[in-house]
């Protein structure tokens, strides 16, 4: 009977190491995994139903997600960290990239984009840090926006294209 219980612990013990190594393991790679099990992160979903226009050309690396009712966020997954989210607001006619833009922020992963609490707050590209005379032209009509993204003045804040436009499909 001594030789099953200590089977058993032995057993616990193993399964025990290997679940703590696979939740160090996605943390490591997804750091904002702990924040979302702490309530500091939200889970955005999936991508909208969308086409997402970069200079006139069709850009399928571009997702789109809603983040509230006026206003959507852009993850740009072939785009370096600190420019990968670009955040519309039409409500209040800003476009700009969020305060907080690591991967402790945003992270997509399993098909789903989550957003920090941090992550949540947008830094305009019309404001002093990236161009305090920027006037990025966002138009907002049906399911259709269109806005052009600031000249870059630091290498951080560079983008391939200049002109986005968004059609939103119909079922989305």
């Amino acid at each position: 009977m001594n030789r099953y219980k200590v089977l058993l612990i032995g057993l616990v013990l193993v399964a025990g190491v290997v679940l703590t190594s696979m939740v160090v393991k996605y943390y490591l790679e997804h750091p904002i995994l702990l924040k979302y099990a702490t309530f500091t992160a939200r889970n955005l979903g999936t991508p909208l139903q969308a086409d997402v226009y970069t200079d006139e050309k069709l850009n399928d690396s571009i997702k789109v997600f809603s983040n509230g009712d006026s206003s959507i966020l852009l993850y740009l997954s072939d785009t370096p960290q600190i420019g990968r989210v670009i955040m519309v607001n039409w409500e209040h006619n800003m476009v700009g990239i969020p305060s907080g833009a690591t991967m402790n922020d945003y992270d997509f992963f399993w098909g789903q984009l989550f957003q920090s609490e941090v992550g949540r707050s947008i830094a305009p590209f019309n404001s002093v840090k990236i161009n305090h005379s920027f006037n990025p032209k966002l138009i907002h009509r049906g399911n259709e926006i269109t806005f052009i993204i600031a000249p870059p003045t630091d290498e951080e804040f560079k983008y391939r294209f200049r002109t986005v436009k968004i059609i939103m499909k119909s079922n989305s």
